[in-house]
């Protein structure tokens, strides 16, 4: 639905009625239309009067960025050449915590689109509408604690819309992502484990590994011929 945010009135200038007094209604139907061009004239002046504030306003706002700008790129170049890249300095850890931090005294533009940041002319137009019934008398007798008015109107409701629209493309963004971290880890080739060999540990030194090995390998063979003989002998 398209806002009308200038309207110039009255719309039809010839339309108005006659007083039952005039005798001469053509003379009133000129004089009524005259009086309608002539508000219309005045009407024309004063949405005219407000586009070209909006306009100095806005210029005096890019104006003020502008110059902010400038002045801030003027200081860095200054610095800039203040620098010197052969100098190696050497900055302490408390001088690092004495010293003052970059703070930036910029504010932020909020709440671009509230009550106070209404064109003139689109706030001409609301307090010109007609004020919506007294549903809320309603709302002590509602037992789901629903404000009755919020059945009629209920300016929250398209930011309302719009979050729950930015949770479900959070959620399909979400999805997404594990779907694609899935079919990563899908696509990825499997590593073969190795099995560890078994490594001996001696006590002794290097040169004393072989012989501690074969006295090792011995022992085990007498153990393996005295198990056999003793089978033999039973």
């Amino acid at each position: 639905m398209p806002l009308v945010k200038r309207a110039i009135q009255p719309v039809f200038v010839c339309r108005a009625q006659l007083d039952s007094k005039v005798k001469n209604e053509l003379e009133g139907v000129v004089i009524n239309s005259l009086a309608g061009v002539i508000k219309q004239l005045a009407s024309l002046a004063k949405h005219a009067e407000n586009l070209f504030g909006e306009l100095y306003n806005e210029s005096s706002n890019i104006f003020h960025r502008s110059a902010t700008l400038n002045e801030r790129v003027s200081n860095l170049g200054t610095r800039i050449r203040q620098l010197d890249a052969t100098v190696k300095e050497e900055v302490r850890v408390d001088v690092i915590v004495q010293m003052n931090h970059f703070k930036s005294i910029r504010q932020e533009d909020q709440k671009v689109l509230s009550r106070h940041t209404l064109p003139t002319s689109v706030e001409d137009t609301y307090q010109s509408c007609d004020n919506p019934p007294t549903l809320n008398k309603f709302t002590v007798y509602r037992d789901d604690e629903k404000e009755g008015l919020k059945f009629y109107t209920d300016p929250d409701y398209f930011y309302r819309l719009w979050v729950q629209d930015q949770n479900q493309q959070l959620e399909k963004r979400r999805k997404r992502e594990r779907r694609r971290r899935r079919r990563n880890k899908e696509n990825q080739p499997k590593k073969e484990i190795r099995v560890a060999q078994k490594k001996q540990f001696f006590g002794t030194d290097v040169e004393f590994r072989d012989s501690v090995a074969n006295d090792s390998n011995q022992k085990a063979q007498l153990i393996r011929v005295s198990r056999t003989s003793t089978d033999e002998f039973q």
